[in-house]
């Protein structure tokens, strides 16, 4: 009894004690708004027929938010069954693009409250795009540049993701050069690499071993060495056997052992290599040539495509990528939705620069919002990720039909059929505003399958079971409002008959419609489902190829000059002008998944776009920038080099052949320094030549005229005979005629330098004669050619110049006036975004080397997405424009708002790739609110009380770290990191990890440029209640003078 009496005494006190926090349970109500939800996922849900494999209740999806999720939401969805995927714990999403495992179709239509726009199917499945290249785009030129830091221009320093069928890692073209040239030594018959240089051939150094050997002639282009530790002629890493490559030192084209030296070839370029199918990574220097499997490519496509970016060695070996220095994030894929997103999330975590992707899909909507597409352009806007995409083999396939149909007609292709395999399909794209449209299959035997009014089966997905054909029907409306209807064979129970079909599309009544039709049997050269007519070789860009901001690569074939007859062309479907740039895709000599075959021959756009990303492996060397807009308008302006770039994409061309000298030299400064040679001025042609005059001193004799120039400085390489002799009385003279007026300055010159006697000296025509004027000019010789720098008013940005040799008697050589070409095309420096309460805040920034600021014009306009006009604008005499745009009375609002711009300078244009416009960027990052629960809070003994409060940043897709900070009153911090997503952070900190006293409370955000800034949120009060120890101290007295009370009643109880 006395147990029981005192055990409820120390329990009832607890009950009486106030709590910190009220609990209370959220109802939510939950409404089908309308989500754009892809037909095949709705199928895939109502019949788990696309189920994964670890969870036969799941379907792997790919969801698109309007903004990314806090991590609060992320609770919230995954507590209604819907899994995110992870990598390492960490939700892979790319931007707004999550990756999910769906139990249901009504647990998608929940997430609407949450900002859900669009899901699709995550089996969606990409191709892989098959079918002397790296110098015909001037890659080999621009490795001899140097970067500023003096590194030549080789990739060095920059990363390449690849996302693709993996990668045979052991191949000699994917190992760097470790050692300076190592003497070989001849050793009872064998070749030993005396790598310690003591003249001993030691067990490590040999025998020197030739991988594919054959002839015993070792080729200095496509042969290696290496060092074979067992004797027994085959390459083993984890025996100890290490490649070499042979130095070719007497230029013949052979390795000549012992006489020519050899190099070590001991660092991967291989920085990782992430096995989608496994989920296991591996790291150079960890865990690569321990554990990763040698062959992780069964396929060959993605050794091939991974070579031509960074195969090779300079001055080793002629098979070379385009950025043979740079290192390789390789992502091995099965290549479907699913795997793409999680290798475009991969890529970003591991600090890639670029991201390629050789696969094509024509399954989507190719107008930009396939999700794949999305993810690309998300990865560059908040990363400055560029992405090069094959455009696809679709060329002379005829496996593409277009149709213009008016109002009232009706369009018509023929459709052979010849028992088409499991997932074959056709795909019927339009826009239309009324949605009546017929989408009609007309068998062999005439008869007439009309898939219904596109009004009525939007959303949907069917069985279609008639008597000569037996396939799904998914009719889906994009998010930029292209309408489509796909009909696919996609199970075994699925039938098309064979024979001569045709295609009807109605149009009752409205606009004209313009409609793009795929047929797709599994294979590029395949011949089970293809027109007859109506086909069209333009409008075939593949996805994720049409994606706003990546860069599509059509090929280019070195044989024709032209390009490749099996290439896909542009435009995309809805005319918008997307980056596209054509690059060497025909018979292209790249690495094998074999050390027995190094090389093979591959041919398509897969082979193409490599070649760009090492281009842009180049050009983020150059600039170290994180946003990626100079790289991307750099790589456009330079296409075609000097004369045959296009200012707007040219179907088959995009901008022209990718040229990676030009590019550069965008992007590169041209101050002389005095051990500038010719060979610094690769790409610059002369601008005039000039045959021998024999009766002029060969060192007098003008040749040919090379220059360079911008809006201060103009250069100027004048090549002779023999060594310029500019001393004494002999001059050289540059005549500036900036108005291209005879009638104005000195016979037309208003500016004139002299070289003489190793200094420059400038003039200017003051009406009657030729006055000093001040001006910082350079001069420097070499060999038979005078570089001249001279200073001249911005104000020049044409006109002509002329060179001429004198003495003090008359004028030797005299080179007529020549104009001073347009030299540079416009670039992009940024654009940046700043969005808040249906308000975009938009700056742009443009640059051009040689034009005046008061001849630039930049304009903007905002598309709806049928392309029509909602707004425009433009501002001309500045490189700098700020402008806003309010989304809140604009029509259209379901659709996409498309922001394009075109930039004029002097003759030169430039149109960039289409902006979707959404919310979550901007340009500056910035607390707007930071609130505090309360300013007093309460710290003791049982007592859980929390500082809790939300700090909202703007700008937060720049910010990499946000945290908050106490300080004390004796001036020591407290840091704290905040998680949040989607700009809102919370704040939940126990008080008991601070000593009672006053503090100040800071909000901090740190960029990933490494910018910080500092918000004061206010004070707060941790004050020390014992309340609780007080009130325990308090019963256990209590308890005590009860037990002794009732000790002594029993007590006097036991003695009456």
């Amino acid at each position: 009894m006395l147990k029981r009496i005192t055990l409820l005494i120390l329990v009832l006190p607890l009950f009486f004690i106030p709590s910190s926090f009220a609990s209370t349970n959220m109802v939510v109500d939950f409404h089908n708004e309308e989500v754009n939800i892809g037909s095949d996922l709705i199928q895939a849900l109502n019949t788990k027929s696309y189920a994964l494999a670890e969870d036969t209740e799941m379907v792997e999806s790919v969801l698109l938010f309007n903004n990314e999720l806090t991590p609060g939401v992320i609770r919230v969805v995954e507590s209604t069954g819907i899994r995110f995927s992870r990598q390492r714990s960490s939700i892979v999403h790319v931007g707004r693009v999550y990756l999910a495992s769906v139990p249901t179709l009504d647990s998608l239509y929940r997430l609407s409250r949450y900002g859900l726009e669009s899901a699709t199917l995550g089996k969606k499945q990409f191709f892989p795009s098959l079918m002397s290249s790296v110098p015909s785009i001037n890659a080999p030129e621009t490795w001899n540049l140097k970067d500023n830091d003096l590194q030549s221009i080789d990739g060095t320093g920059s990363t390449v993701a690849i996302i693709d069928t993996g990668i045979y890692w052991m191949h000699p073209t994917f190992w760097r050069a470790t050692t300076d040239n190592i003497t070989v030594i001849s050793d009872g018959g064998d070749y030993y690499a005396d790598l310690d240089n003591d003249s001993v051939a030691d067990f490590n150094e040999g025998p020197i071993a030739e991988a594919n050997e054959g002839s015993g002639v070792i080729d200095a282009d496509e042969h290696y060495l290496f060092i074979d530790i067992n004797d027994d002629g085959s390459f083993d890493y984890t025996d100890g056997d290490r490649w070499l490559g042979g130095f070719d030192a007497n230029d013949d084209g052979l390795i000549t052992l012992p006489t020519e030296p050899v190099v070590l070839l001991g660092e991967s370029k291989v920085k990782l290599l992430y096995d989608q199918n496994s989920g296991n990574v591996y790291q150079r220097g960890v865990n690569l040539t321990s554990q990763a499997p040698v062959n992780s490519d069964s396929h060959g496509h993605g050794t091939h495509v991974a070579s031509i970016v960074a195969g090779g060695q300079r001055n080793l070996t002629s098979m070379l990528g385009s950025a043979p220095n740079a290192d390789l994030i390789i992502i091995r894929s099965p290549l479907d939705s699913a795997s793409i997103i999680d290798g475009i999330y991969f890529a970003m975590e591991t600090e890639a620069d670029v991201i390629n992707m050789s696969f094509s899909s024509y399954l989507g909507f190719l107008d930009g919002s396939d999700l794949e597409d999305i993810a690309i352009t998300e990865a560059f806007r908040t990363k400055g990720i560029i992405s090069t995409l094959a455009a696809g083999n679709l060329g002379g396939r005829s496996k593409h039909a277009h149709m213009d149909i008016g109002p009232g007609s009706l369009g018509s292709a023929g459709l052979s059929v010849s028992n088409p395999g499991q997932f074959s399909f056709l795909n019927v794209l339009w826009k239309s505003s009324d949605q009546d449209e017929h989408v009609i299959l007309v068998s062999p035997q005439d008869v007439e399958i009309d898939l219904g009014a596109f009004s009525s089966i939007r959303g949907n997905a069917y069985l279609l079971d008639e008597e000569y054909i037996q396939a799904y029907v998914f009719a889906d409306v994009s998010i930029k409002g292209t309408n489509r209807v796909i009909v696919q064979i996609a199970t075994n129970e699925h039938q098309w008959n064979t024979g001569a079909w045709r295609l009807d599309v109605t149009n009752p009544e409205g606009e004209t419609i313009s409609v793009d039709c795929y047929a797709w049997d599994n294979n590029w050269g395949g011949t089970n489902l293809r027109f007859t007519s109506s086909i069209e070789n333009t409008c075939t860009l593949s996805s994720p190829g049409t994606s706003d901001l990546g860069v599509c690569v059509t090929s280019y074939d070195e044989g024709t000059g032209q390009i490749s007859f099996t290439s896909s062309r542009g435009p995309r479907i809805d005319d918008m002008p997307i980056t596209i740039i054509a690059a060497p895709g025909s018979d292209i000599l790249a690495a094998y998944p074999s050390l027995n075959t190094l090389w093979t021959q591959r041919s398509g756009t897969s082979m193409a776009a490599p070649h760009v990303a090492g281009v842009l492996a180049l050009l983020k060397q150059v600039t170290g920038n994180t946003d990626g807009w100079l790289e991307h308008t750099a790589l456009s302006t330079g296409a075609g080099g000097f004369s045959d770039h296009y200012d707007s994409p040219d179907n088959s061309w995009g901008y022209g052949l990718v040229d990676a000298l030009w590019s550069v030299r965008h992007l590169q400064k041209y101050p002389l320094t005095n051990d500038t040679t010719l060979e610094d001025w690769i790409g610059f042609d002369p601008v005039v030549s000039d045959p021998a005059d024999s009766w002029i001193a060969d060192g007098l004799d003008i040749r040919d005229i090379r220059m360079i120039r911008n809006l201060s400085w103009s250069y100027f390489a004048t090549s002779f005979n023999a060594m310029p002799n500019f001393v004494s009385d002999n001059v050289l003279t540059i005549d500036l005629d900036v108005d291209s007026n005879l009638g104005t300055g000195k016979n037309g010159a208003e500016y004139q330098y002299n070289v003489t006697n190793g200094a420059v000296y400038g003039y200017q025509w003051s009406g009657s004669s030729f006055v000093s004027i001040s001006t910082v000019n350079y001069i420097v010789n070499d060999s038979s050619t005078v570089f001249v720098q001279v200073e001249h008013p911005s104000t020049i940005s044409s006109g002509r110049f002329r060179i001429t040799t004198s003495n003090s008697t008359h004028t030797l050589d005299i080179i007529s006036y020549t104009d001073m070409i347009n030299q540079w095309r416009p670039l992009v420096n940024s654009i940046e975004f700043d969005y808040s309460n249906n308000n975009y805040q938009i700056e742009i920034v443009v640059s051009d080397e040689d034009t005046r600021i008061a001849n630039f014009n930049i304009e903007w306009e905002l598309l709806d997405g049928f392309s029509e006009s909602l707004l425009t604008d433009s501002l001309s005499q500045s490189d700098t424009y700020s402008f806003s745009i309010n989304t809140s009375q604009l029509e259209h609002e379901t659709l996409a708002r498309i922001l394009i711009f075109e930039l004029t300078s002097d003759s030169d244009s430039y149109q960039l790739s289409p902006i979707v416009l959404s919310e979550g960027y901007s340009a500056n990052f910035g607390f707007s609110s930071t609130v505090l629960s309360a300013t007093e809070f309460r710290s003791g003994f049982l007592i859980e009380e929390y500082i809790e409060g939300e700090f909202a940043l703007e700008g937060h897709l720049l910010v990499d770290a946000v945290s908050i900070s106490f300080k004390s009153s004796i001036g020591t911090y407290l840091n704290l990191t905040l998680n949040g997503e989607n700009g809102i952070y919370h704040v939940k900190v126990a008080t008991n990890v601070l000593t009672p006293g006053e503090y100040s409370v800071y909000a901090v955000a740190e960029s990933i440029m490494g910018v910080k800034i500092v918000q004061s949120v206010g004070t707060i009060r941790i004050i020390e209640d014992n309340t609780m120890l007080f009130l325990l101290g308090g019963t256990i007295i209590g308890v005590l003078v009860v037990v002794t009370a009732l000790r002594q009643i029993m007590s006097k109880k036991e003695r009456s």
